[in-house]
């Protein structure tokens, strides 16, 4: 996005993401500043997802940024004027020289970590080197370092020290996750799932195990099997929406109503306050697929019609699901749809079209 605003600014509805990780390329720019530091919070709506701060400057990049899907983040930036950055670089210099005491040495390992919890994962590869060469047998290096690796997408190398944690510690189910990760990130679904396997047998109940079960039973074709995944999740967690809201889904795509009727129940009692816009990002995630079929069309009509049941003066989504009504051959809908976007929204700036197609609609 662009902007000539000073201060904040809010992006609403931010719903492609880059990949399967939900991981954002982000940049700022304003004429004659620079960025010169980033504080970075990410969230969905039941958990933390990332959380850091970074200090920038000129050639320094923003690392990618963790942003789930049908989540939210807070990006802060320090701006400061390019003929400023020589005298504050200076002054920083003398404060730094005049207080600080004689550095000790630092231990690789809390200089790699301090490093990758920087979001300078590059600069952080050859401290968690020489640590691990320190404490070769400490799965726990191995398995951060094994992250880190995979963050900056040099899968081999992430595969190298995934396995190794795993000979030393093979009841880390977090390793196993990152394995499985990395098999992902090749496309190597067939191995992804052997990982995702090991890491089932080690902790059935893990949260994060369970997601990633649903995930790639959908990504192979297979929803009827993320079903059990998300019951469990909500069995051990009856207050997690996010499970909820994937359960209402598969349930309605299964054919099994009421059951979905159930779950989308559950969502509005557990979120009241936000559940319309949850049924909105649904919608949008579902048309916005690179080729939508027939049953993503019902499902992108299903979703937009409990947010304008949940929030009636909704104009956007009402426009959505006119749209989405047209792609399934429901006229009515759309003229319905259509009419009450008008009636909320009559100096949109898309009202003269809209009227245009509602004279080309039958009665």
């Amino acid at each position: 996005t662009r902007t000539n605003k000073k201060g904040r600014f809010y992006i609403d509805n931010l719903l492609y993401y880059q990949n399967q990780e939900g991981r954002w390329l982000v940049t700022v720019e304003f004429d004659g500043y620079v960025a010169t530091s980033l504080e970075f919070n990410s969230r969905t709506q039941v958990r933390l997802v990332d959380k850091f701060t970074k200090n920038l400057g000129p050639g320094v990049q923003i690392p990618p940024l963790n942003i789930r899907p049908l989540g939210e983040a807070e990006l802060n930036f320090v701006m400061t004027p390019e003929d400023q950055l020589a005298t504050v670089a200076e002054v920083e210099e003398e404060d730094a020289a005049a207080d600080a005491p004689p550095a000790p040495r630092q231990d690789p390992w809390d200089r790699a970590l301090m490093l990758a919890n920087s979001g300078d994962m590059e600069e952080s590869v050859e401290f968690f080197e020489k640590a691990i060469k320190e404490e070769p047998d400490n799965a726990g290096r191995q398995d951060t370092f094994a992250k880190v690796l995979y963050q900056l997408e040099r899968y081999d190398e992430a595969e190298v020290q995934a396995r190794s944690a795993i000979g030393l510690d093979p009841a880390n189910t977090s390793t196993h996750l990152v394995l499985y990760s990395v098999y992902v990130g090749r496309d190597d679904l067939e191995s992804a799932q052997a990982a995702l396997d090991a890491a089932r047998e080690q902790d059935p109940d893990d949260r994060d195990v369970l997601e990633q079960v649903a995930w790639l039973a959908s990504r192979t074709g297979k929803p009827e099997d993320a079903i059990p995944a998300y019951e469990a999740m909500t069995a051990a967690d009856p207050g997690d929406v996010e499970a909820w809201v994937a359960l209402g889904g598969l349930y309605a795509g299964q054919g099994q109503m009421e059951q979905s009727e159930a779950a989308y129940r559950k969502v509005v009692e557990l979120d009241p306050s936000n559940a319309y816009q949850t049924f909105f990002n649904i919608g949008v995630l579902t048309e916005n697929k690179d080729v939508l079929t027939d049953e993503d069309n019902r499902r992108a009509v299903e979703a937009f019609r409990k947010a304008v049941e949940i929030k009636p003066d909704y104009a956007e989504a009402w426009r959505r699901l006119a749209f989405a009504s047209l792609r399934t051959g429901d006229l009515s809908g759309t003229r319905a749809g259509l009419e009450r976007y008008l009636e909320l929204a009559p100096d949109a700036p898309d009202a003269a079209q809209v009227k245009a197609m509602l004279g080309g609609l039958p009665k």
